[in-house]
């Protein structure tokens, strides 16, 4: 997102907390850990049955925002859903001065500038929490948002062994002459949410461009993303029936269908969740006071809920 783009989200979360309004803090643990001589922090919440093997959730937060709002906005509902196997540990990384040094070699945000090492900061979290609460055997999970999904990308082409599933909303991959990063070409578990009028990510792929008009790269259209992770895939993918959610709420104007692919074989799962008329949002019921020019808004699904289902479906 743009800097004016993020002065408003930062001030909207400010009004919303000084208002009383819908946006709550947590209460998380605030950590931190020094990578490459730069203190990178973190926020995490613990469950009250953490065991040698409690999972672990690495929540990736979109450019401009910080870990706290990240937090703030989809946090309470990721939480509820946690409450219910009450044994993940749910982090909010914070990404280098606002953003994530992904795979768009074009991007002009100092993360991508100064060639920062998030793979490393994202692995010293994830190692600090086994050896501080003694996790032998977790399962871990990425989930990103905009910026924070290119960078779970990042992760998924380069290191799809270290982790278990992963989760992007809003952001399609990079086409190739615009991609930087080494890639494994090795399956993965992935859920890819898109909008069909997101004015940020187009569905159709093309030019990202923010609202400073300042370019972010090419990206491949929504159905390419997709073909990209089938086609990784060794042997037949099963492509499991359409689900479409309830339209709860007629007045947003939009609708929501996924898309589940299997493939038994490697035991990878792919769904592919199109929100018809949405725009760039991590939509979910706690949260629904974004900037308009993020575009329309689904107020039918909660996502973290749907992302959750989702990782507990490939956990079995």
């Amino acid at each position: 997102m743009a800097k004016q783009q993020v002065l408003t989200l930062k001030y909207l979360c400010l009004t919303m907390f000084l208002l009383g309004g819908t946006i709550h803090a947590l209460a998380s643990i605030k950590d931190s850990i020094m990578v490459n001589q730069k203190v990178r922090v973190f926020n995490y919440t613990i469950p009250d049955n953490i065991n040698a093997n409690t999972n672990i959730v690495l929540l990736l937060h979109g450019s401009g925002m910080n870990a706290d709002f990240m937090e703030q906005v989809v946090g309470k509902e990721f939480y509820k859903q946690t409450i219910k196997s009450n044994n993940t540990i749910l982090v909010y990384p914070e990404g280098y001065k606002g953003n994530w040094n992904d795979c768009r070699k074009t991007a002009t945000y100092p993360a991508k500038k100064e060639n920062i090492d998030d793979v490393q900061f994202l692995f010293k979290i994830i190692k600090s929490l086994k050896t501080k609460y003694t996790i032998h055997h977790p399962k871990i999970f990425v989930v990103g948002y905009s910026n924070g999904g290119h960078m779970a990308y990042k992760l998924a082409k380069q290191y799809p062994n270290k982790f278990d599933g992963f989760a992007v909303v809003g952001a399609s991959l990079p086409v190739l002459t615009y991609d930087d990063c080494q890639n494994s070409n090795k399956p993965v578990s992935m859920m890819m949410v898109f909008g069909t009028s997101d004015p940020i990510n187009p569905f159709n792929g093309g030019e990202v461009l923010a609202k400073d008009g300042k370019s972010r790269g090419k990206v491949m259209s929504a159905s390419q993303s997709l073909e990209y992770w089938l086609s990784l895939v060794k042997g037949d993918v099963i492509e499991e029936p359409t689900m479409n959610y309830p339209d709860v709420n007629p007045q947003d104007n939009s609708q929501a269908i996924q898309y589940n692919y299997v493939a038994q074989k490697e035991n990878k799962n792919i769904v592919f969740l199109k929100i018809i008329n949405g725009g760039h949002h991590f939509a979910n019921p706690s949260f629904n006071q974004w900037p308009e020019y993020l575009g329309n808004l689904n107020q039918d699904i909660n996502l973290p809920k749907i992302i959750m289902d989702f990782f507990t479906s490939i956990s079995k």
